[in-house]
């Protein structure tokens, strides 16, 4: 299981309630807590929307941070 994500513990953020920011493709950010993560999904509940979204690829997003 994939246990961080671009420097976050992806444990701890969940555990505590943080909200985290994500960079989409198209260049916005979007901010919510973290409900569930496996090794390549990871969904968030949105600040601004009442829904749960799916992040996928978690190997994909990291290796975008990185470059």
């Amino acid at each position: 299981m994939a246990e961080s994500l671009c420097g976050i513990d992806l444990n701890q953020a969940r555990r505590s309630g943080s909200t985290i920011k994500i960079e989409l493709d198209d260049g916005e950010t979007v901010e919510g807590r973290i409900v569930s993560f496996d090794h390549w999904h990871l969904l968030v509940q949105l600040e601004e929307f009442p829904c749960v979204v799916l992040i996928a690829a978690i190997a994909r997003m990291e290796q975008v941070r990185a470059s």
